[in-house]
């Protein structure tokens, strides 16, 4: 393929649907990077261990970006009270609480350690909350929300049953007008696209499953949302990122 060509499309879109062979990755030691992300709660630990910080910054500058084109185009409803999935370092709950302004922000975070130390992190802020929880089960925040906020976080589930009951979970906690903003790559086709060789065991196991535009917009309309908006990220020629558009979904 030529380098014009895949500048057009991405290295990412390259190699996630039109590669034919994907490669495992050697076995995750899950415990490590989560003592290391909660050591630190540093923005390129949330993307992967070694990670550059100023690539990490670029991203994250760069999906803020798509965010505030989506916001400026579609004002949020005030006050502003939001609930973000897979808080990691706690990124987008500073985004939301000292960019756009919000009242309150609860951030839902997975891994105990890391919700651990988040909550140390904003103990003396009363304009946020941590909560250790998996948004497939059902979720004990208070709500409602007028954003729920899921960037880089809704592919890593990667049973396609576990990740519509994920999808309905976050619908039910929306108000009426209240958005839900989603980040990702969203291609022609749902599939797998992350594959790591397991630690005990032959074969590989998913850690990645890329779902499609259509099949968002089919499963968010089940559960009661209306699709609103996709916003396309820019990126650089000049280094490979992490997924990085938005789909956005309104509740009537």
């Amino acid at each position: 393929m030529s380098r014009a060509a895949r500048f057009v499309l991405g290295p990412r879109f390259v190699r996630h649907y039109l590669s034919r062979r994907p490669v495992a990755l050697p076995p995750r030691d899950g415990d490590v990077q989560s003592r290391q992300l909660a050591g630190s709660l540093s923005d390129a630990a949330t993307i992967k261990a070694g990670f550059p910080p100023l690539r990490a910054r670029y991203h994250y500058n760069g999906v803020e970006n798509s965010v505030l084109q989506y916001v400026i185009e579609h004002p949020l409803r005030e006050p502003l009270c939001v609930l973000d999935v897979g808080s990691g370092a706690g990124h987008w709950i500073d985004f939301y609480r000292d960019v756009l302004g919000a009242e309150h922000v609860t951030g839902l975070e997975l891994d105990t350690g890391v919700a651990e130390a988040l909550s140390r992190k904003y103990e003396d802020d009363p304009k946020v909350s941590v909560w250790q929880a998996d948004v497939v089960d059902p979720l004990p925040v208070p709500g409602p929300f007028s954003v729920v906020n899921a960037i880089g976080v809704m592919f890593h589930i990667t049973e396609d049953e576990r990740w519509e009951i994920a999808v309905g979970h976050l619908a039910r906690v929306l108000e009426p007008g209240g958005v839900l903003i989603v980040g990702g790559q969203f291609g022609p086709v749902s599939h797998d696209v992350g594959f790591r060789a397991r630690r005990d065991a032959d074969g590989v196991e998913v850690f990645k499953r890329l779902r499609s535009r259509r099949h968002w917009r089919s499963v968010a309309e089940r559960g009661g949302l209306r699709y609103e908006a996709y916003v396309r990220t820019r990126r650089t020629r000049l280094f490979d990122l992490p997924e990085a558009n938005l789909m956005v979904f309104r509740r009537p």
